[in-house]
């Protein structure tokens, strides 16, 4: 995760489909009070550096932000539930306000891998935000249908 990233070093001239007005309210945190996600993609308009400028902001007004590569976050879920500490996990996941995916679905996943993520969204679903900072193509990432629908279902319909 980049750090000291901060609103100021957005250049909103780069052409990047991105309105500096809505960035600026999104850095205020509206959404995270209706716990809808945020999709910021494709390649090429600095997804990372823009998921961790919105959080580092959100950090500094006292949001619990916690940032992931998504093959992090499936590992950690993965080792959490071999090693008997996935409760404790669940309960420190579930403390953040905001959880940040990057490089979402940027490699396919399996069917136990897209269960555990499944399982994740399905705990945050309405009740917390997540961003994720991704490409596009989703469908062809997940081998499995009904567990592509069902992770898709979770996250577009409550998304900006």
């Amino acid at each position: 995760m980049f750090t000291n990233a901060a609103l100021d070093d957005v250049d909103f001239q780069v052409k990047r489909g991105l309105q500096k007005a809505h960035f600026l309210q999104w850095a205020q945190g509206q959404w995270l009070t209706k716990h809808l996600k945020m999709i910021i993609g494709p390649t090429g308009v600095g997804k990372t550096f823009l998921s961790c400028v919105l959080s580092e902001h959100l950090c500094r007004q006292g949001v619990r932000v916690r940032y992931f590569k998504t093959a992090e976050l499936i590992g950690q879920l993965k080792m959490a539930k071999v090693d008997c500490s996935f409760l404790k996990l669940r309960k420190q996941l579930a403390a953040f306000e905001l959880v940040v995916l990057d490089e979402w679905l940027r490699d396919p996943l399996s069917t136990h891998d897209a269960r555990e993520i499944l399982d994740f969204l399905d705990e945050r679903y309405r009740r917390a935000s997540c961003l994720f900072a991704t490409q596009s193509q989703w469908h062809q990432k997940i081998d499995e249908p009904t567990l592509d629908d069902a992770i898709l279902d979770r996250i577009v319909p409550d998304s900006i």
